[in-house]
């Protein structure tokens, strides 16, 4: 009969096959994650589980936040991918997929969002609300702002019967601030000028 191993056991084997055989090398956490790693994706296909495949259905949006949750029947995902019957890039590989796609995400931080939604604070006419929640990344660190968060405007005061521009920017520093367009005191005649007058 085979040998049953408790976690402890497979943690200790796992330990001495990559050499760190201290929790100061690496802890009971981590090596808890990457045991469990394996299990989910590689295992499968170590044991040619690929006897149990299957095609997986997912109904997609262009609206929602593109996270999707996979039943805890699903082993793990593997090529092909298809969106509307076009095969599609697909890894599981953080590192592997910004090597191939550096020129879609240039700057620090990363948006994602279905638009922020912006409209006039409903306690405040000199205050913006996000109308939808929307998350950005700083360093690899995802922060989100809530639905309805109010920010109170600053600078000039827009004439009634013109328009002005605002916009939300992350500062190098991570800090979310507001840009107002350089000539709202005045006004702008149009919503289009008042963009173009945005920083």
């Amino acid at each position: 009969m085979a040998k049953t191993w408790t976690l402890a056991e497979i943690r200790t084997k796992y330990r001495a096959l990559i050499g760190r055989p201290t929790t100061d090398q690496l802890t009971d956490d981590n090596a808890d994650d990457d045991i469990n790693d394996y299990l989910i994706n590689q295992f499968p296909f170590d044991v040619n589980a690929h006897v149990f495949s299957a095609w997986l259905t997912v109904a997609l949006s262009a609206t929602d936040s593109g996270i999707y949750s996979l039943d805890a029947s699903v082993l793990t995902v593997k090529e092909p991918v298809k969106i509307n019957g076009d095969i599609q890039v697909f890894t599981m590989d953080h590192e592997k997929f910004f090597r191939e796609f550096p020129g879609e995400f240039t700057g620090a931080f990363v948006i994602n969002d279905a638009g922020a939604g912006l409209e006039v604070g409903s306690s405040s006419t000199s205050a913006v609300k996000n109308g939808n929640a929307f998350s950005y990344n700083i360093g690899g660190n995802a922060y989100t702002e809530a639905v309805d968060t109010e920010t109170e405007l600053s600078g000039d005061t827009v004439p009634q019967n013109k328009f002005g521009a605002w916009r939300l920017e992350i500062d190098v520093d991570g800090i979310v601030s507001i840009q107002a367009a350089s000539d709202n005191g005045t006004g702008y005649a149009t919503r289009g000028l008042a963009v173009q007058g945005l920083p």
